[in-house]
């Protein structure tokens, strides 16, 4: 997580000094060193091991951070972009499960050989976006609103001069920063140029160049805070709940098989909810509002909760609870896309980019939290349950 935490967090201040090519082509390359550091080549060396994964998480970074805000880009504030963002990496989960499980099926477990299959995906990755970018129109920097306020999809509403003063009000603006705006105008306007030279050759137009000083870009971070707050806790809440409560789970959870069935099932039905929020991007978005992204977050600790509390006590040990495995996917998958596309119609046109790449940031932090949440509950919940092998000692946590 670490590599990919700092990708994030010093992304406002280069990202928009660095192309979309130049950062993609980055992870290609960290993507291709990945498998090969983690798979053959690092056959046998942890460290080598090691190192790959942090490729992967930089990788992983890199390109989600980029292409969040690149979908920005695209008419009606990237909706359409974003929610298909969001659904192919749903479906990216899924994928990535069958692809292990069917190779493992095949009588290829090994780590090195599924490593060097997967090392296909990114000339793949690198072909289709080149490909796909022929048959895209080129992003712009959308200034012209009219469409987005005829549209019924769209989340932004009109607001008195009290409302806006209100806690939960639109997103920091261009004017309560009216040092910076010539700037930012300036160099938009520079941005479109490069879009309109990029016309006939289809190639990505340059990121819109930022004049912010570092304590005004982090003003600006926090200001976000509404939306990333709640992605932040969603992310904190499931993946505590795959990292630490599903890994203590069974039917009987003091056998070790069970333990490994229930966390790969959980983790099938949490994938395939996940792929089905985050695919109703387009046809749900006009009832969400920061409010509804707040409770979403709010039912996913309590479900949090309720699977700690369950594992601890074996009250609802059947295989009926795997449903709620299935929903606790829904609701991560919703705050993410809901939560991006609030972020892109809700910030100023010239801080759009900006804004997108640091809501990413809250991905990364949540799960960095929940890891280190998770080692905590496995090691109470596997001493509850008087099961060897936990990371830490939770000598407390064990039934009198």
């Amino acid at each position: 997580v670490a590599p990919g935490l700092s990708t994030k967090a010093s992304s406002p201040f280069w990202f928009d000094r660095a192309g979309y090519d130049a950062r993609l082509a980055l992870a290609t390359v960290l993507m291709f060193a990945a498998f090969a550091l983690a798979g053959p080549v690092g056959a046998g060396n942890v460290g080598v091991q090691f190192l790959g994964v942090a490729c992967c998480s930089a990788q992983s970074a890199l390109g989600e951070s980029s292409l969040l805000a690149l979908a920005s880009r695209y008419p009606r504030r990237g909706a359409a972009a974003v929610a298909a963002w969001s659904s192919g990496t749903g479906f990216a989960g899924v994928f990535g499960y069958a692809w292990v499980i069917g190779l493992s099926w095949a009588g290829l477990a090994e780590v090195g050989v599924q490593s060097l299959a997967m090392a296909t995906l990114p000339p793949s990755f690198a072909v289709s976006f080149a490909a796909l970018l022929k048959l895209a129109p080129p992003p712009s920097l959308d200034r012209d609103d009219d469409e987005e306020r005829n549209d019924p999809g769209m989340i932004i509403v009109e607001q008195d001069a009290e409302t806006s003063a209100a806690a939960d009000s639109t997103l920091i603006t261009l004017e309560s920063m009216p040092s910076v705006r010539p700037r930012l105008f300036l160099d938009s306007r520079r941005a479109e140029e490069d879009v309109s030279a990029s016309r006939g050759r289809r190639t990505l137009p340059a990121p819109a160049v930022v004049r912010l000083t570092a304590a005004e870009r982090l003003r600006f971070a926090v200001s976000l805070w509404p939306v990333t707050g709640a992605i932040f806790a969603v992310y904190v809440s499931e993946y505590a709940l795959q990292s630490g409560v599903w890994a203590a789970m069974g039917f009987p959870v003091s056998r070790e098989r069970a333990r490994d069935q229930f966390y790969e099932y959980a983790n099938w039905l949490y994938q395939a909810g996940v792929l089905a929020s985050r695919s109703s991007g387009l046809f749900l978005a006009g009832a969400v509002s920061k409010r509804l992204l707040w409770s979403f977050a709010l039912a996913q600790a309590l479900l949090l909760v309720f699977f700690a509390a369950n594992a601890y006590d074996h009250v609802w040990d059947s295989d009926s609870i795997y449903v709620l495995c299935f929903v606790v996917g829904l609701f991560g998958g919703a705050v993410y896309v809901f939560g991006f596309r609030l972020i892109a119609k809700q910030a100023p046109p010239d801080l759009r980019e900006l804004a997108m790449a640091l809501g990413s940031f809250a991905c990364d932090s949540g799960i960095l939290l929940s890891n280190l949440m998770g080692l905590f509950i496995q090691a109470c919940l596997y001493e509850a349950n008087d099961i060897k092998g936990a990371t830490v000692p939770m000598p407390f946590c064990r039934k009198t």
